[in-house]
Order: structure tokens, then sequence, then C-alpha cells
């Protein structure tokens, strides 16, 4: 097994922290907070967002990397986002927008 000394996925925090906005998620259910994210997605005026969410807990109540990932992962293969990634501490995720393109003037 191999050991890293650095976390391998620590490159990724550069993009966290490059974000344009955050969208903060904390204290949701799963399905307010699927409502937030696809109402984030709809007017997405940035070109970058940092979701963050509440981390685990011992209490064994699911976060929502797992749903709202799931929710990314499809909102990316439908082409509404060009980038969904983990952060490293699990907590959130950083996506990336498609660039607005200009409607060409035929004039």
């Amino acid at each position: 097994m191999p050991h890293f000394e650095d976390n391998p996925l620590q490159h990724m925090a550069q993009l966290a922290n490059d974000a344009e906005t955050t969208l903060d998620l904390y204290g949701l259910d799963p399905d307010t907070a699927v409502q937030r994210v696809n109402a984030m997605i709809a007017t997405a005026k940035a070109r970058s967002c940092l979701i963050r969410f509440d981390g685990a807990r011992d209490d064994g109540v699911e976060t929502l990397f797992l749903p709202l990932g799931r929710h990314l992962l499809a909102e990316r293969k439908a082409g509404r986002l060009t980038r969904c990634l983990p952060v490293p501490d699990g907590n959130g995720y950083y996506v990336e927008f498609p660039s607005q393109q200009q409607p060409e003037n035929d004039d």
C-alpha cells in the first residue's frame, strides 16, 4: 500500500480557494439542499462556486456528500457544470459552470 507524504487531493484546495462564490448548505436536508443547488445553477453569474455543508458527525446521520455528489454529477453529465470536485476536507464541492457564450449578431 503506498504511503502518501501529502494529501493527494490537496491540489484541489487551490481550486476551492479560487471559487468566485460560496453556497452555504449548512443544516439543510438533502431535498432542500438540492433545490438550492438547482436555483444556483439556474442563475449562475459566477464562473465557479464552492458549495459547503456540514461534515460527518458521530451519530451516523448521512451527510450531503453522497446525495449532492450524485446530483452534481448528473448536472455535469447534462452539461450544466463543467467541473465538479470534492474539496479535500470532504465537506463541500467545487463546481465550475460552462462559460456564457454571447449570441452572435448577423447584422
